[in-house]
């Protein structure tokens, strides 16, 4: 039996069903520059090789320093 094991590349052509999302905000004052936190629940693993995108409306203002951002995972094995 032959196998090929390089020169593959595979690319997810739908997304996985999302079990939840839930959007916390830090402070719930209307107009308040406030911190969200999200928690997302996938339905599969999701490794450290994997991207999830979430885009904001020109309206929301992001930190001009990303590394203020944080990904943690209550799940060690996941991020």
């Amino acid at each position: 039996m032959d196998a090929l094991e390089s020169g593959l590349t595979l690319k997810m052509t739908t997304v996985p069903f999302i079990k939840s999302v839930l959007v916390t905000p830090a402070s719930s004052v209307n107009s308040a520059i406030t911190s969200y936190s999200f928690l997302i629940t996938p339905t599969i693993p999701v490794n450290n090789t994997y991207s999830v995108i979430l885009k904001f409306p020109p309206e929301v203002g992001l930190p001009k320093d990303f590394s203020t951002l944080k990904c943690t995972s209550e799940d060690t094995s996941l991020i």
